[in-house]
């Protein structure tokens, strides 16, 4: 597999206060342009097309970051924001949290909060949020922020093709993929994934926590890969 360059290298924040980049400028202006408002993507927060390092044993795919008003006051968090802008160049500035988004210096915000629920199931375990975020690598199928995400599977960014490259890296190191939502989604992006004996995909999307239900044999490996 040659490898691929990451377009995400060139994002910066556009004299209109938003980031998004070139290439999907245009196909995302014309969808915000006939959406109903929750189905817009907002482009004036900083994109998270993958969070963690892309190295990790565990690999989570979910559809694309959510947005709350709250998220503007997390925005002016300088180490949030530095670390939002780090991860997606890969700069390793906080090696003991890759997956910053699991960071005690965050704890108040809503994104720490929900990611925090999502691996709650693992506290049983005795498996701590540093351990989490040294494992995991979240790999989102479209970048952008939304309230909601109803868009037709037909819709495409240029910069999905490095999702589809992640993805298929993953596929190549035999990760542990955890699919927690946008199941046909991935699957019509990577057709490999058909075909992949380590991918789990979670029961119940609409709460896709990290546990025995959504993932049965899969979360015995998550737990086993946790504490190895």
């Amino acid at each position: 597999m040659l490898k691929m360059k990451n377009p995400w290298e060139k994002l910066v924040k556009s004299s209109k206060g938003l980031y998004v980049l070139d290439e999907d400028y245009g196909m995302l202006m014309a969808h915000n342009k006939h959406a109903i408002v929750r189905d817009r993507f907002v482009l004036d927060l900083i994109p998270e097309p993958f969070t963690g390092d892309a190295r990790a044993p565990i690999v989570i795919l979910n559809t694309n970051p959510g947005y709350s008003p709250q998220d503007y006051q997390t925005l002016k968090d300088v180490y949030f924001s530095q670390m939002a802008l780090a991860n997606i160049v890969y700069q390793r500035v906080a090696p003991d949290y890759p997956f910053f988004m699991l960071s005690p210096k965050i704890y108040d915000t809503p994104t720490y909060k929900w990611w925090r629920k999502i691996f709650k199931p693992l506290d049983e375990h005795h498996i701590n949020m540093q351990t989490i975020s040294q494992n995991i690598f979240c790999i989102r199928y479209v970048g952008y922020h939304s309230s909601a995400y109803n868009v037709s599977r037909s819709f495409s960014l240029p910069s999905m093709l490095y999702t589809k490259y992640l993805i298929e890296c993953s596929i190549k190191r035999n990760a542990l993929i955890l699919c927690q939502r946008s199941h046909q989604r991935f699957q019509k992006l990577v057709p490999s994934l058909h075909k992949y004996n380590n991918i789990y995909y979670a029961l119940n999307p609409q709460f896709p926590i990290i546990n025995e239900y959504n993932y049965g044999e899969g979360y015995i490996k998550c737990l086993k890969l946790l504490n190895s």
